[in-house]
């Protein structure tokens, strides 16, 4: 009989370091920058809040879109907009942005969630495990061939990336009755325990970019659990076994799907 996962208690997080994003400072920036201000960047109507807007704009997928999140990423600190690329169906159907306050708790949300019977299927972790797989590739070259269908981008006024499904009312895990509250739980966990940061959202997909490569099968299997708890569709829809979902854990990329 096999019984739920136990997962480790979330990591110590330090206070998110800024305020979430203003309008006047990111047209400040797009003023300083003539190349960022080309790019076509506008406020989408009733997105305002607290001063902040979500800012869209198109994007050619590839590299291009890679070379445009990574700009925006690195001034995160400083303007308080995260960058996401976006599917053109992505925000069709948004709820109300959620606000999101108190003790965020991954572990918690995850136990509350996991599966008391993952499905495994053996799978040879050895060659994704393998560090010389990648070497010379990093998550723009994976992106580069596989993002086609991301064609914008939105910059998101928050203090922290896990933030930003509440912040967009973002409705693809609506099947599993995830709300803004769990997935920032969840997503602040893996942003400090496996280094994930938050890359895209699609109609119903997320995925992830992580900094640091997962350092053994072990570790990878650990995190699958978390994904199955937080992503069922990912075993049972996706990759077919806890086994499957721990390979692709070991890419440069990380994808969710909610079916």
């Amino acid at each position: 009989m096999t019984t739920a996962p136990t997962f480790t208690p979330d990591p110590p997080v330090p206070a998110p370091p800024v305020p979430p994003g203003r309008d006047t400072t990111l047209r400040e920036l797009l003023t300083a920058e003539p190349e960022l201000a080309a790019a076509g960047f506008t406020p989408l109507p009733g997105t305002e809040r607290d001063g902040g807007s979500v800012w869209v704009a198109e994007v050619e997928p590839g590299y291009p879109a890679c070379d445009r999140w990574t700009t925006f990423r690195d001034r995160f600190e400083h303007t308080g907009f995260w960058p996401i690329l976006l599917e053109a169906t992505t925000l069709d159907h948004p709820a109300e942005p959620e606000t999101v306050s108190g003790l965020l708790d991954g572990a918690a949300v995850l136990t509350a969630r996991a599966d008391d019977d993952p499905v495994r299927k053996q799978v040879d972790l050895s060659d994704a495990a393998d560090p010389d797989r990648y070497d010379g590739f990093d998550w723009a070259d994976t992106w580069a061939v596989i993002g086609d269908d991301f064609d914008r981008i939105a910059l998101v006024p928050v203090a922290a990336p896990w933030l930003v499904p509440a912040r967009l009312g973002w409705q693809g895990a609506c099947n599993n009755d995830l709300d803004g509250a769990e997935h920032a739980a969840v997503l602040r966990r893996w942003h400090h325990l496996y280094r994930a940061e938050l890359l895209t959202l699609g109609f119903d997909t997320m995925w992830f970019r992580h900094l640091t490569p997962l350092p053994d099968e072990a570790t990878a299997l650990a995190a699958a659990a978390e994904v199955s708890a937080y992503c069922p569709d990912a075993v049972h829809q996706d990759h077919g076994s806890l086994d499957g979902v721990a390979e692709r854990l070991l890419r440069p990329i990380w994808r969710l799907w909610w079916d």
